[in-house]
């Protein structure tokens, strides 16, 4: 059986400004719906995410600052950076755009930065997870060709650094195994399933 984790951090989430500051130290609020007995037959938690954000971190996985979630338009007026046409229409709350804006207001910030991870792919990583995501997810970002690989000179070309990004993986390999300090975190039955 493969459980499907979410995470919504209410207290954190500001609707308005699509800003979450991501943690999991001190939450401890995941919580099973799968009756006790069946516990035992989950073999692997599967994540699932809105796609477009951006959560950067340094080389701990800690964040470096709150996520920028989809709804957040403070890069719309950077799109130019993007040559027409685009596979899909880059939008200001997809990750590059808002790593674009990053890299501009906040070079201090992205100077400290290690990965600009989606916040699905942070909190994978932050629960055991190796840093990866799947070429789907890459293609959200506004950064890879039409292939699903990085595009290096598009990268480039918008002033980001390439080693920001996490390697990419099929998205139904396996990611790594729930670390110490996501067991800290688990439901009754041990195993990381979802937030209530």
């Amino acid at each position: 059986m493969v459980l499907l984790a979410a995470l919504i951090c209410r207290e954190c989430l500001n609707i308005a400004s699509g800003v979450v500051k991501p943690r999991l130290a001190g939450e401890g609020r995941f919580a099973s719906r799968l009756p006790a007995h069946e516990c035992e037959q989950v073999n692997a938690i599967s994540f699932s995410g809105q796609m477009h954000g951006v959560v950067v971190t340094d080389e701990n996985n800690d964040a470096l600052r709150p996520a920028m979630l989809w709804p957040d338009t403070r890069a719309l007026d950077l799109l130019d950076a993007w040559p027409a046409p685009q596979p899909n229409p880059v939008a200001p709350g997809m990750a590059g755009p808002l790593l674009r804006w990053l890299a501009v207001n906040g070079p201090a910030v992205m100077n400290k930065t290690r990965w600009a991870l989606q916040p699905k792919d942070w909190l994978r990583t932050a629960l055991g997870g190796e840093v990866c995501t799947d070429p789907s997810d890459a293609c959200t970002i506004a950064l890879t060709a039409p292939s699903g690989v990085w595009d290096d000179a598009l990268i480039a070309e918008i002033g980001l650094r390439r080693e920001w990004f996490a390697p990419l993986a099929p998205s139904y390999a396996a990611a790594g195994t729930l670390n110490a300090e996501g067991a800290k975190l688990r439901s009754a039955c041990g195993r990381v399933l979802c937030w209530p």
